[in-house]
């Protein structure tokens, strides 16, 4: 994470994850990620850092 975040700064950081998989949410918001009210074309729920 740490290599991102030299590489981009202060830019948004997206993703996107299984809303079922709720052990890749947790780690994910441990990292300072939120969940959004939006789905990607795979109808996996979008998450933002930033």
């Amino acid at each position: 994470m740490e290599k991102v975040l030299d590489e981009y700064g202060e830019q948004p950081i997206y993703l996107s994850v299984f809303p079922d998989n709720e052990a890749a949410i947790h780690l994910y918001e441990k990292l300072g990620f939120v969940l959004l009210d939006e789905y990607d074309t795979k109808g996996e729920q979008v998450m933002k850092k930033g």
